[in-house]
C-alpha cells in the first residue's frame, strides 16, 4: 500500500475515533442514569427510622462514578449510595453522576473506579478480605477503588458490590472501623445486615455535632 494509501486509512481511522468519543461518554452517561432510576430494584429492604429531614446546615459530596462499571454494577454502587442518603437525611448529602471529563471535574469530589490491587484481594488486619480502598485527597475528595478480583469474586460468592460499597461510603463521609458499629465493624454484612446501623448513625451525629436524631437508621425486628 502506497504512503498516501496509508494515510488516508490512518486518517479516516482517526475521524472514527473523534466522532466516538462523545457516543462513548453519552452512553457511559446513559448507565449511570439507568442505575440511578433502578437502584431500588437492589436496594435491601431494611425498615428505617423516619425523622424529619435535617433542617440546619448541609454539605453535599459530590461522586463520580467511573464508566468501566458495567451497568449492572453502577445500579448496585447507586444502590448504596440512596441508602446512605436515607440515612443521613440531609445532613450529608452524596450525589452520584458519571465520571466527567478532567477538565468538568470538581476538584473536591470523589471518584469511585475500579482496577486491579498490588496483593489481589487480601487480609489486612480484619475479619474479612479486603475487597476495595479510600484514598483521601489533602484537599478534598479522593479515590475509591474496587479492585477489579472483587468483582471476579461477587460472581461466585453471597457478598456483592453493594455490601462492600455500603462499608466504604462509611469511610468516605469520614468514618473508620469500629467494632461497636455493625456496618464498619471489620467484617462485611450481607443484604438487609449491610444497613446503617445506629451506632453508625451516631458515630456520623458525633462528626458532624447534630443530634443523632437528625439522622435515620435501620431497625430490625428483635
Amino acid at each position: 500500500m502506497t504512503d498516501v494509501a496509508w494515510r488516508s486509512v490512518l486518517n479516516l481511522q482517526i475521524k472514527d475515533q473523534l466522532m466516538l468519543r462523545p457516543l462513548y461518554r453519552l452512553f457511559s452517561f446513559l448507565c449511570v442514569i439507568l442505575a440511578i432510576g433502578t437502584a431500588n430494584e437492589v436496594v435491601a429492604e431494611s425498615v428505617y427510622t423516619r425523622h424529619p429531614p435535617y433542617g440546619g446546615p448541609s454539605q453535599t459530596i459530590s461522586i463520580y462514578i467511573d464508566p468501566s462499571f458495567s451497568t449492572s454494577d453502577n445500579a448496585e454502587i447507586v444502590s448504596a449510595i440512596k441508602e446512605w442518603n436515607r440515612a443521613l437525611n440531609g445532613v450529608l448529602v452524596l450525589e452520584a453522576s458519571a465520571l466527567p471529563p478532567a477538565d468538568g471535574r470538581d476538584a473536591h469530589a470523589w471518584i469511585i473506579r475500579r482496577g486491579p490491587s498490588k496483593e489481589g484481594i487480601r487480609e489486612q488486619g480484619r475479619a474479612e478480605m479486603s475487597f476495595g480502598t479510600v484514598q483521601a485527597m489533602p484537599h478534598g475528595g479522593g479515590v475509591l477503588l474496587i479492585f477489579d478480583e472483587a468483582i471476579k469474586y461477587f460472581h461466585d460468592h453471597p457478598l456483592d458490590l453493594r455490601d462492600v460499597m455500603m462499608v466504604e461510603l462509611g469511610h468516605v463521609v469520614g468514618l473508620r472501623h469500629a467494632t461497636h458499629m455493625e456496618l464498619l465493624s471489620g467484617q462485611y454484612r450481607i443484604g438487609d445486615a449491610s444497613c446503617i446501623d445506629k451506632e453508625t448513625a451516631s458515630a456520623i451525629a458525633d462528626l458532624r455535632k447534630v443530634p443523632v436524631d437528625a439522622l435515620n437508621w435501620c431497625e430490625r425486628p428483635k
